[in-house]
């Protein structure tokens, strides 16, 4: 048996947005949070997403402006919809709400806070995406001050071109009002995926995530919503569990870790697999008697 994820036939498209902003601060930690999250969603093994873009690309980073934020967003919805896709949204950057008004914008290059038209309304491509006859549900991570606020009015779902069976799933980093910081939600939520949940099923879902991350941050109030219309069976997941491999032993991150220092301290010249399945195991066992044998002669 071996140690790979199990894979379904559910086509997954993936498209990182990553917007600096010239009347704002700089965000330095956005490159980096970005490409993490970038490389998470299309790692096989864990977010199993394709580029969302046709050209093959999954990441709009950097002085982009609001109009061409725009139009690859929906270049990625009819994308999507072209090929039957689920849809994985991530949006980072600087965040507005006009006013009172809790609709979120997100800040493009060219955009002066407070100014909707210099702006782009995340909640409005939300509903674009969930509401195409033709895309297999969304799933929006907002990682901007103001998260909540990307989500839509319950009328934009309800009704629409699909009649209310549409799919919509998101993880927000901070309420209406709250700021966010360094991108902390995008960078912790990557290395989550790359490590896994061990109390987790063999998919995860943004609730398992939401759940750990609320642990490891206390500044922000994470917060995830989700509709669910769609009557056809499946549902939204965000990745494979790295720590529900098919042939996995259930030794856990903490029975890995402590297996991998007592080895090394062994044998300190070698290097050892991160992930251990019954036949690794016996592997191992027959290597380290050879050694043995061989240090006896």
């Amino acid at each position: 048996m071996t140690g790979g994820v199990i894979h379904d036939t559910q086509r997954r498209h993936a498209l990182v947005v990553a917007a600096q902003c010239k009347s704002m601060n700089d965000l330095p930690m956005l490159r980096e949070a970005a490409c993490q999250m970038r490389d998470a969603l299309l790692d096989v093994d864990i977010g199993d997403c394709s580029a969302g873009l046709p050209d093959g690309e999954a990441l709009l980073y950097g002085q982009r402006t609001a109009l061409e934020i725009e139009t690859q967003v929906k270049a990625a919805i009819d994308y999507a919809a072209r090929e039957g896709a689920a849809l994985v949204l991530a949006i980072l950057g600087h965040g507005f709400i006009p006013g009172r008004d809790s609709t979120l914008y997100l800040m493009a290059w060219d955009s002066v806070e407070d100014v909707r038209h210099k702006a782009v309304d995340i909640g409005r491509l939300l509903v674009e995406a969930a509401d195409n006859p033709a895309v297999d549900g969304v799933i929006g991570i907002i990682d901007t001050c103001n998260a909540a606020g990307a989500q839509p009015q319950s009328s934009g779902l309800v009704t629409g071109s699909r009649g209310g069976q549409t799919r919509l799933s998101l993880l927000m980093a901070s309420a209406v009002g709250q700021e966010a910081y360094d991108l902390s939600m995008s960078r912790e939520l990557s290395g989550l995926l790359r490590a896994g949940l061990p109390d987790a099923g063999p998919r995860l879902s943004l609730y398992d995530v939401l759940t750990y991350l609320r642990t490891v941050m206390r500044k922000q109030d994470l917060i995830s919503a989700a509709y669910d219309g769609d009557q056809s069976s499946g549902s939204l997941w965000l990745a494979h569990n790295r720590q529900k491999k098919v042939g996995a032993l259930p030794l856990g991150s903490n029975g890995t870790a402590q297996l991998l220092e007592a080895l090394k301290d062994l044998y300190p010249e070698r290097t050892f697999a991160e992930t251990w399945t019954a036949d690794r195991l016996r592997d191992l066992r027959d290597d380290l008697d050879s050694m043995r044998f061989s240090q006896q002669r």
